[in-house]
């Protein structure tokens, strides 16, 4: 585990990822279907319905690889997924397109 420290290096050599604790997931569309896996290729489908039924107008043939997180008080939480309560209005898709 690293160490905490006040000041970050800095330099165009460094750069910087977020750390969001959360659920490793895999969404795939195919055929008019939302398939939403965890890492083990367990379904995730009844576990987040919320992020299948937002995540349905992906045209076919799409797959997205990211994090399912919640925000408990503006702040990623592990914890709070397992609350199982999403509400849809407040459901974030950032996306960073990968450089090809």
């Amino acid at each position: 585990m690293l160490l905490p420290t006040k000041t970050l290096p800095e330099g165009k050599e460094w750069t910087y990822e977020l750390k969001l604790d959360g659920y490793r997931a895999e969404v795939i569309k195919t055929d008019g279907h939302v398939q939403l896996k965890s890492k083990h290729d367990k379904s995730f489908n009844s576990r987040f319905p919320a992020i299948v039924e937002a995540l349905a107008p992906l045209p076919d043939e799409t797959v997205v690889d990211g994090e399912i997180v919640a925000l408990q008080n503006g702040r990623p939480s592990f914890k709070a997924p397992e609350l199982q309560i999403i509400i849809r209005d407040h459901l974030l898709f950032p996306v960073r397109s990968a450089d090809l």
